[in-house]
């Protein structure tokens, strides 16, 4: 997952807007575990995301697994 998810960063910053400005993605990843609610998960991966743009954008962070501590 995080090969893939290092590779979709690494292709936007390929993407011009505009032809000039390369584009910038941050991404919330996270594991589903069974038996763990879908709003938690949502809630844990939206979390992640916003934690990529508050350390910098373009960026990958990890949802903690369920059952983690956080």
């Amino acid at each position: 997952m995080h090969a893939l998810a290092q590779s979709i960063l690494a292709n936007a910053r390929t993407i011009l807007i505009n032809h000039q400005t390369p584009l910038s993605i941050s991404i919330g990843v996270g594991t589903w575990r069974p038996g763990e609610a879908q709003e938690t998960f949502i809630r844990k991966v939206d979390e992640a995301l916003y934690k990529a743009k508050h350390n910098g954008r373009g960026r990958v962070e990890w949802a903690p697994s369920a059952g983690a501590a956080g």
